[in-house]
């Protein structure tokens, strides 16, 4: 049961025995005081969200003493309250020039074979380049970048130490991306 019915109802009792005096008195001297109050609640619940309708009744009584089922109707005939409603959302905007030329692009580079024709794992390396850069790349494409990088790097290690387990052991550097042997040029 809401508080707030509750509350509006213990305050529609006390204004109707203040208003009927000895006439409510007599009308319910017979019957248990929470019982009236619990017949009450139940005749008015479906005001649980329109309080204001008690409100009205009590305001337009009539020359005697209702009965809940008699309070319940006087409350029917209330108007109903015009709610504000809250303002409908302001239209999303549409892409501006620059972001439909930027699309435009992007759609002419995936068909013909560039972004995404065949995924490789560049974007990751890219990513990381960016980050080390100092660009603004999300910690989560970061994360991902590295997950990636270190998955191609064990199988790159695997591979190798299966391919040249006594390079590997000898020289673990050999192994790493930028190694160049000595006499070598870059």
């Amino acid at each position: 049961m809401s508080p707030m019915l509750e509350h509006a109802v213990n305050t529609a009792l006390q204004a109707l025995a203040a208003r009927y005096g000895s006439e409510w008195d007599a009308k319910w001297q017979q019957v248990d005081a929470k019982a009236v109050r619990t017949a009450w609640l139940q005749e008015l619940t479906p005001f649980t969200h329109r309080l204001e309708a008690i409100t009205w009744a009590l305001s337009r009584l009539p020359d005697r003493c209702p009965n809940a089922m008699q309070f319940r109707r006087l409350c029917e005939q209330a108007p109903l309250v015009q709610r504000d409603m809250p303002e409908e959302p302001k239209p999303v905007r549409g892409p501006t020039a620059q972001e439909l030329q930027d699309l435009r692009a992007l759609s002419a580079r995936i068909a013909a074979g560039g972004l995404g024709a065949r995924p490789g794992t560049e974007w990751a390396f890219a990513v990381l380049a960016r980050h080390e850069r100092g660009e603004n790349v999300s910690s989560a494409s970061v994360r991902i970048a590295r997950d990636v990088v270190n998955v191609l790097k064990a199988r790159w290690e695997a591979a190798a130490a299966r391919t040249l387990p006594d390079a590997y052991d000898a020289h673990p550097s050999a192994l790493e991306p930028d190694f160049v042997p000595e006499g070598e040029e870059a």
